[in-house]
């Protein structure tokens, strides 16, 4: 192909294409090791600190490895070491020293993600080529799953309307700005059949910064599900009796049977603020939440019945 032909080509380079183009730099391939085993997977490139760069890969990937490395899209690899893990995300962080630049993903903010919104997920480079793995389609949902049966916290997931094969496990869910939104995961419990799931990159920002600094993650749990009021239709709120312009608290959909707020809060309950902070976003729920240990007491205000309440709740 002649300089004239590859211009021309590239001017038919699709969305998705350059998506991929873009974030397959910021991808990388893991291998881990035991000693009867070895089995490779995905990695985010997700920062660089002072030379140090950070990658976010799946938990089950890691967990029990006596060693692992990492190969970029060079081609090149180095060695990894594991500076945390976290079984209920599903996501470890891996710490390594590349002796040249990198890219790391450009954060996108996940709460912004609407359904039917456009999105590609895309793989590191194949162990036997430099081909990645991409698929591209919508979102179909985002909500509160278990990432298994044996988890009872919720973490933050988007639905998309294609499937995640176990190869793209730890790859990147990208907004069509080239923007990651999401890290690929395998399907939670009680999943939509049929849809691909990624942990949403905001859950990921908290979990990160905990893996960062203290190698593990502890998250207060109120044992309950919940959702933005901010997503409720009219006639829910009616059903509810909540206020129509009420647009900020959780809705509380679920309440586990001995969990922290089993006599206190119900179904159909709407929190208002949490240790003084109006609940804007699930993420400030989740944030507030992170930042408290089992055993923690938080400080509630809420909606029930069509009447404000305060409550110190007792996490587990």
């Amino acid at each position: 192909m002649d300089v004239s032909d590859d211009v021309n080509a590239r001017k038919y380079l699709t969305e998705v294409t350059s998506i991929v183009d873009s974030a397959r730099a910021s991808l990388v391939r893991i291998d881990a090791y035991t000693e009867d085993r070895a089995v490779s997977g995905n990695g985010v490139i997700y920062s660089n600190v002072d030379n140090i760069v950070y990658i976010f890969t799946p938990y089950n990937l890691v967990h029990g490895a006596s060693y692992q490395t990492v190969t970029f899209d060079s081609g090149v690899t180095i060695d990894g070491y594991l500076i945390g893990e976290d079984f209920t995300s599903g996501l470890a962080l891996l710490a390594c020293y590349p002796p040249f630049s990198v890219r790391t993903m450009t954060l996108g903010n996940s709460d912004a993600v609407v359904d039917g919104q456009y999105v590609a997920a895309v793989s590191a480079r194949r162990q036997e080529s430099a081909a990645v793995i991409s698929s591209f389609g919508i979102v179909s949902s985002s909500g509160m799953y278990r990432t298994s049966i044996l988890s009872r916290i919720y973490t933050d997931m988007l639905a998309v309307d294609f499937s995640i094969t176990e190869d793209m496990y730890g790859g990147a869910l990208m907004n069509i700005k080239g923007e990651i939104v999401g890290i690929l995961v395998s399907s939670p419990f009680q999943s939509i059949t049929g849809c691909g799931y990624a942990l949403s990159i905001n859950e990921a920002k908290l979990v990160y910064d905990q893996l960062l600094y203290k190698g593990s993650v502890t998250r207060g749990n109120p044992g309950i599900v919940y959702r933005e009021v901010s997503y409720m239709e009219s006639y829910e709120k009616n059903q509810l009796d909540i206020p129509l312009d009420q647009n900020t608290g959780m809705l509380i959909t679920h309440v586990w049977d001995e969990g922290a707020a089993q006599h206190t809060l119900k179904a159909g309950d709407v929190i208002l603020s949490a240790d003084g902070e109006s609940l804007t976003t699930a993420q400030v729920f989740r944030r507030i939440l992170y930042s408290h240990n089992p055993g923690d007491t938080v400080d509630l205000v809420f909606l029930s019945d069509g009447e404000q309440h305060s409550i110190s709740l007792m996490l587990k």
